[in-house]
Order: structure tokens, then sequence, then C-alpha cells
């Protein structure tokens, strides 16, 4: 080979080199390719947050309004609850029609309890959820009756679609889903006879 031959590639090499490097031609296209990625996360995590945001206020919203008909009018639905034991069914019944449009139908991803107690520093205040995010007691414990002391636990399983969420610091994120908590104790009004 003759060296103004390699010298002649080299060059031709390096004019090639120069310019790729200041070539702007789908320059945007790359961009935007290592861009949307993290973007879109961004963007679906944010809205994900906001609605399961709005969904924890449906949850609150709902338990405490199933509390004060319990509080003022000792009243689930048809049943007068010092008459009768209130069921599950019924309160689950209640529930669901007080936060129907933001879950799925039939609510089922929804847990609760609901417990009578002799005072206030017998309510449970700690280890009401689980590791996993699922209430320790479920059901209903009493009969919640007139002047009665009670708490209404209330946890939703809420479905996460970005594991953003995730490092979010949340002890009981689980299986997919986020567990929106709504607690609410009272006493309840002496209900007439």
């Amino acid at each position: 080979m003759r060296p103004d031959f390699l010298a002649c590639r080299l060059a031709r090499v390096d004019i090639s080199l120069r310019r790729f490097l200041r070539a702007q031609n789908g320059v945007a296209a790359v961009e935007f390719a290592l861009l949307i990625v993290p973007f879109l996360l961004i963007v679906f995590a944010t809205i994900e947050v906001g609605v399961s945001f709005a969904a924890r206020q449906v949850i609150s919203n709902a338990t405490e309004t199933v509390a004060r008909k319990l509080q003022t009018t000792g009243k689930i639905g048809d049943i007068q609850i010092k008459d009768a034991a209130i069921s599950e069914e019924a309160l689950r019944t209640e529930l669901c029609q007080q936060m129907q449009f933001m879950v799925a139908a039939g609510c089922p991803n929804l847990s609760f309890n609901l417990g009578t107690y002799d005072g206030f520093d017998k309510v449970p205040t700690d280890e009401i959820l689980d590791d996993e995010g699922r209430l320790t007691r479920t059901g209903i414990a009493g009969t919640s009756g007139t002047s009665a002391i009670n708490q209404l636990n209330v946890v939703y399983a809420w479905p996460v679609l970005t594991n953003i969420l995730y490092l979010v610091k949340s002890p009981h994120a689980a299986g997919g889903t986020m567990p929106l908590f709504a607690t609410i104790t009272w006493q309840n009004e002496p209900f007439p006879n």
C-alpha cells in the first residue's frame, strides 16, 4: 500500500467522523427515544397518585357517612341496630353505595371491621393493619347500641399500575395493590326508644 493512499483514507474517515458528529439529522428522534419512557412513567405516576388520593378521600367520606348514620340514627339500610345486630352484608352494601363511582362494582377489594368497646381507652390504636395491608380484625364485634363507643375501620386494596408508588415509603404495599385506609371512632347518640 502506498502511504499517500493510506493518508487519504484516514483523512476521509476523519472528515466523515467530523461530519457525523456535527450532523443534526435525527437528533430529535434519538432524544425523544431516550426521554419518552421516564417522562411517561412520571406522568402516569402523577396521575395515579392523584386518582388514588381522590379514592382515599371517597373512602374516608364513605366511612364517615356510615359512621354518622350509626351514630345519630342507629340505622343502616332497613336495619335498626337497637333491635337487631347489623349484618356484614348490610354494612358492606352501605359502604359500597357511598363509594360506588370510584371502586370496582361490588367492592371486591373492600374489607372492614366494626367494633364496640367499653371505653375510649379500650379502642385499639395500633396493629390495625398487618404487614400486607390487611385488617388484623374483620367482621362486626358487638351490637353497637345506644351510647356505645364504636370504631369502624375500612380498607380498600387499590390496584397500583405503576411501580413508582412502591418507591414511596409504604410499608403495606404488596401484591400490586396499595391499601387505602380510613378509620373513625365515635360514641353513639342516645337513640329514642
